[in-house]
């Protein structure tokens, strides 16, 4: 059972193999939601940060910038969970048209799941693995 996914170590992680119905799984065995950020179409910032505001149910202030988003996801308190499971999906035309805003926001996860962490809570965001470029 070494193919299961550390959902309860904080961080950024790869998808496991199977991808997400293989992490759905465990989430549910494990009592947990995965929250799906879909990226398909995302081009750019602006969609990036709507599509991460939508599934994780961002409050109505959040101000779609780096900023909004580092405060958003350091808090999180309106998911009313001590352990919070995402799962970026279909990032590649992000990766493509604006790889920096996605690394960006990979980052702003990496630091608000340390940010969590100290608290005692759980931040595990999932990302398929990179694709290889000849």
């Amino acid at each position: 059972m070494n193919d299961l996914p550390p959902l309860h170590r904080a961080g950024i992680h790869a998808l496991p193999p199977g991808g997400l119905p293989s992490l759905q799984t465990a989430a549910a065995a494990a009592g947990l939601d995965v929250y799906r950020i879909e990226l398909a179409g995302c081009a750019d910032k602006a969609a990036l940060l709507r599509a991460i505001a939508q599934a994780l149910h961002f409050p109505p202030w959040f101000g779609h910038n780096w900023d909004a988003l580092a405060d958003c996801l350091a808090d999180l308190s309106w998911l009313d969970t001590p352990q919070v499971v995402a799962a970026l999906c279909n990032p590649d035309t992000l990766q493509h048209s604006a790889p920096e805003d996605y690394h960006s926001a990979l980052e702003i996860f990496a630091e608000a799941a340390a940010s969590l962490a100290a608290e005692g809570r759980t931040l595990s965001v999932f990302i398929p693995s990179p694709v290889q470029h000849g």
